[in-house]
């Protein structure tokens, strides 16, 4: 399943950065376009919500085929157009788009792509729209994951002709978490390890058990965390880490989550709740969705303040999964922790 709301648009937005984009020139509106577009089967280059050339003849064609005024602008019709399309079409109709930037920036890597058994055409059309604005340490990423997978599979090949054996390649969630089987999952784009239960729960039977754990900030400032799955350094995510976990279902860009998924005076509409990959992190019972996750700032130290709090720094961050949203609480609040190691 593609999940473009937060796959594409949101996590664009992260890996370039906030100074990767000129705030004058970007658009939200115009980068729900793209994504549309691509969905569709219409090659409007990156997704980057910038309006260039690729963008608007892609417009153009689009309106042509729908027997709309061909004008290739950005429009509250042309929107209205793309999202009353829906998914059915692009699911029923769905072509592998590779926007001509990513073929030339990384020729070696489309055929890679294009052989692997482990993603479907959906999964394809989404790397294929993030490569242009993937960093070196990403792509370096994937290109590791893509050698694995081939390896596994010339190795399968290779034994079939001696004995029968099964080699186990790494199972997916929603094409984007690794499974490692041991109640953590890999994130495939950011290359993060995290636990899929919160503090306090405990992993069984595939999935988690219990109430997970309310602490301050001040414990949080001096906890030592245990051991898990082999490891013993994790730590707590900065607020740039754990908004990667946010999921809009609706689609919304990366800049609603001072507002939440459903935006500024709810203009994307209703979302799922809670707006996390429940597959990958499961959230049972409704006082594990409604209560927020600490974040701190930065990559360093033990500083808990985020760039959302007051001038004299009396709040902390938190990242509110029931409706996407960061926000604040004070000193003596209580939240809960998701662990997350590397990187």
């Amino acid at each position: 399943m593609l999940r473009v709301g937060l796959s594409i648009v949101f996590m664009a937005m992260w890996l370039l950065g906030a100074s990767g984009l000129e705030a004058a020139t970007w658009s939200a509106e115009v980068a729900e376009v793209q994504r549309l577009l691509t969905a569709h089967g219409y090659d409007p280059g990156p997704v980057d919500g910038l309006m260039g050339s690729k963008t608007q003849a892609a417009i153009q064609r689009f309106e042509r085929d729908q027997g709309l005024v061909v004008s290739g602008e950005l429009s509250t019709s042309l929107l209205a157009a793309l999202r009353k399309t829906g998914h059915k079409s692009a699911d029923t109709h769905r072509q592998i788009v590779i926007p001509d930037e990513a073929r030339s920036k990384y020729p070696d890597l489309i055929p890679q792509i294009l052989a692997s058994p482990s993603m479907d055409d959906a999964d394809k059309n989404y790397w294929f729209s993030v490569l242009p604005i993937m960093t070196e340490d990403q792509i370096a990423e994937l290109r590791d994951i893509l050698a694995s997978e081939k390896r596994q599979l010339d190795a399968l090949g290779q034994k079939q002709h001696v004995q029968p054996e099964v080699v186990t390649l790494p199972t997916l969630i929603s094409g984007r978490y690794q499974d490692n089987g041991n109640g953590t999952v890999t994130d495939r784009l950011t290359g993060l390890i995290w636990k899929r239960c919160l503090e306090g729960q405990k992993w069984a039977a595939h999935t988690c058990k219990g109430e997970a754990t309310r602490i301050t900030p001040i414990a949080v400032l001096h906890k030592s965390w245990p051991k898990f799955a082999g490891s013993n350094d994790w730590r707590l995510p900065t607020s740039k880490e754990l908004i990667s976990l946010v999921y809009c279902s609706n689609g919304a860009p990366a800049e609603t989550i001072i507002y939440g998924c459903i935006g500024h005076r709810a203009q994307y509409g209703h979302s799922q709740s809670p707006t996390i990959d429940t597959a990958a992190f499961p959230m049972l019972g409704f006082n594990n969705m409604k209560i927020p996750c600490w974040a701190r700032k930065g990559s360093g130290g033990n500083q808990l303040i985020d760039d959302y709090s007051d001038d004299e720094g009396g709040f902390m961050a938190v990242i509110d999964f029931l409706q996407g949203k960061i926000s604040n609480l004070g000193r003596t609040d209580r939240a809960f922790v998701r662990l997350v190691r590397g990187r």
